[in-house]
């Protein structure tokens, strides 16, 4: 059995800036260990909500350009990523709505078990309609 790595939001941070060639030079190796299938990655869903979040943040960087990226990077065959649709379904809605992605996070697990959102938030009702 391979060596398993979960990533940890700067490493993702690092995979989509390329602002430090060294730290990225690691990045696609690991990440090319992983597609010859001598280690496993996983993404876990709270790193992808953080890294959306320093991207943002910390970086500037518009939403709809970190959802592509990170859609992008969620797609890769050989990263495991729990709930990949659903997770690609909650950046999709975030991308088009004024919802933080959290929520958005939760509208598409709930949705994805037929089940509803419990909340106060107007934001649901919101989401229900797109």
């Amino acid at each position: 059995m391979s060596q398993l790595y979960f990533l940890d939001t700067n490493v993702i941070v690092r995979l989509l800036l390329e602002d430090n060639k060294e730290q990225l030079k690691v990045v696609k190796k690991y990440f090319e260990e992983a597609r010859k299938g001598k280690l496993q990655i996983r993404l876990p869903l709270f790193i992808i909500i953080e890294t959306a979040h320093i991207l943002h943040s910390f970086y500037s960087i518009p939403k709809n350009e970190i959802c592509d990226q990170l859609i992008k990077v969620i797609l890769i065959t050989y990263l495991g990523v729990d709930q990949r649709e659903i997770v690609i379904k909650a950046l999709r809605l975030y991308k088009v709505s004024n919802i933080d992605l959290v929520d958005c996070m939760l509208f598409a697990i709930a949705e994805g078990q037929n089940a509803e959102v419990l909340s106060f938030d107007k934001d649901f009702k919101k989401l229900a309609k797109t």
